[in-house]
């Protein structure tokens, strides 16, 4: 299975009446359509295919990080009440809060790449 369909079915199992469309993939699908054009934008990156390795990896890496900043997205307070916030575990709450654990932070990254 998808990692992120199991992330939107756990919180379409959180709230049952969630769009899964409306609230996850559309906002997903915004986001990494952002990134696509930003990279097709980065005089660098722009010129580069997959095939250049390492460096094409390490630039779009660090675009992406630069991109998801932009975008407002961050980890979570470093407090057991804010880590163990169910808001911070469930990606629809997290794709509009920006506010996430690592794990659903990285499962944002990955999908936005």
């Amino acid at each position: 299975i998808n990692l992120m369909t199991a992330a939107a079915l756990i919180a379409l199992h959180a709230d049952p009446t969630l769009d899964l469309e409306a609230k996850i993939f559309d906002p997903l699908h915004k986001l990494r359509s952002q990134f696509q054009q930003k990279i097709a934008e980065s005089p660098l990156l722009g010129s580069m295919t997959e095939a250049s390795g390492p460096v094409w990896e390490q630039s779009v890496a660090s675009l992406l990080c630069s991109f998801m900043m932009a975008a407002n997205f961050r980890g979570c307070e470093r407090t057991n009440s804010s880590y163990y916030r169910a808001d911070n575990s469930l990606m629809h709450r997290v794709l509009e809060t920006g506010v996430g654990i690592p794990i659903t932070l990285s499962l944002t990254y990955m999908s936005v790449a």
